[in-house]
């Protein structure tokens, strides 16, 4: 067969999604969106006229964050109330029998002010881009990368309720994820920008995904509710898995964690919960569901929040390792990290108020006998494993 023929031929992909042929279309701009980047009935069209012979279209950018639009008539994934137009593009495509991937995306210091009502545009540092007339951005808080990851977290969430079969995240153009990897327009000092390995931390963050926090929603109930996932819950964790996300599994109640270890194909990882063995907080893991986040090769992140960690009124960092070791014994070598949970947090250990006190834990654990395995796997390679299995 030659290279012209393989070209018309199906192809499945290495989650078991089949493709018509191997031809698919770029996600080229039209600018036909609505001012307030809802889809218009043009687009729709526009979409399926091109589908049917091609196995898959991509979708043009959306921007996941009302400061993120990048050029007129864009359409946006920011909200869920853009769910239902999207969902018209996706059906439009697979009625015609192909493929629907969306495209998603932040243009960070690339937006122009007048496109987001005259606000100041956010970027990782407040350095303007290299061209005339740029905008100076405002740097991003280190509470606002994190909310950004969020954003883009729910740009995926969206995607899928709206029926597309794949998401491709926009990483090039300048806009918000090159910047952060770039020394040029990262020029952060925390953990966020300096070294290769730091500024790689945002385009690497926005891969991973909660189908729940405190309240429940249409994907699963939280943690102390009788509920698991949903049947949209279901198929979302699916999609999410097949797709390459990282999904935690932190905030889930106890059976929609079984249901999700149930439909696991993949490690899933624990973000930030401690042992219930040690401290019977809700939040935290039973013996039980720590060996299931292990056996499918998946982390576990020790929590420093004061109350996962001990019932006492204050919590130090002998709690911590009384967590750690509980974890070891169920044979959790290269299965759990540090997940810490600093955002918003007050209640930590005692000598321990943020990132720069990590040198002080590495310290105390290798002092109280931890072997430099066991805290480089805490520190880093227990997580990195499963991002290389699931993401990589």
């Amino acid at each position: 067969m030659t290279s012209n023929e393989r070209i018309l031929q199906p192809f499945t992909l290495p989650n078991g999604t089949e493709l018509k042929n191997r031809l698919l279309m770029a996600p080229m701009t039209t600018c036909t969106g609505y001012f307030d980047g809802t889809v218009t009935s043009e687009l729709v069209e526009y979409y399926r006229a091109r589908a049917g012979s091609i196995g898959t279209i991509i979708v043009e950018c959306c921007f996941i964050d009302d400061y993120g639009l990048a050029f007129p008539g864009a359409i946006g994934i920011d909200n869920d109330e853009k769910i239902a137009g999207l969902a018209k593009i996706a059906e439009a495509i697979k009625a015609e029998g192909s493929k629907a991937i969306l495209q998603i995306y932040h243009g960070g210091r690339m937006v122009d002010p007048q496109l987001i009502g005259g606000r100041q545009p956010v970027a990782p540092s407040a350095i303007a881009a290299p061209r005339e007339g740029a905008a100076m951005p405002r740097a991003l808080s280190g509470e606002e990368v994190e909310g950004m990851i969020a954003k883009f977290g729910d740009g995926v969430r969206r995607a899928i309720l709206a029926g597309f079969d794949g998401v491709e995240i926009h990483g090039a153009n300048t806009y918000l994820i090159q910047q952060f990897y770039s020394p040029n327009s990262n020029q952060r000092d925390d953990e966020w920008g300096g070294s290769r390995d730091n500024r790689a931390r945002f385009p690497l963050a926005v891969r991973m995904i909660s189908l729940v926090w405190n309240l429940p929603n249409s994907l699963a109930a939280p943690c102390g509710s009788d509920e698991g996932l949903t049947e949209k819950g279901r198929h979302f964790f699916k999609r999410a898995q097949a797709l390459g996300m990282l999904v935690d599994v932190s905030h889930v109640s106890e059976k929609g964690f079984w249901d999700m270890i149930g439909l696991a194909e993949k490690p899933v990882i624990a973000s930030h919960s401690d042992s219930f063995a040690v401290c019977p907080h809700p939040r935290n893991l039973t013996d039980d569901q720590f060996r299931a986040i292990r056996d499918l090769g998946g982390t576990a992140g020790l929590n420093l929040y004061a109350p996962f960690l001990t019932q006492a009124p204050r919590a130090s960092f002998d709690d911590l390792r009384r967590h750690l070791d509980r974890f070891l014994e169920l044979d959790g070598e290269g299965h759990i990290a540090l997940g810490a949970d600093l955002d918003g947090c007050d209640l930590l250990p005692e000598g321990f108020s943020g990132l720069d006190d990590y040198n002080r834990l590495g310290d105390f654990l290798k002092t109280t006998g931890y072997s430099d395995e066991t805290i480089q796997n805490l520190f880093c390679n227990s997580l990195m494993k499963v991002v290389k299995l699931c993401i990589m």
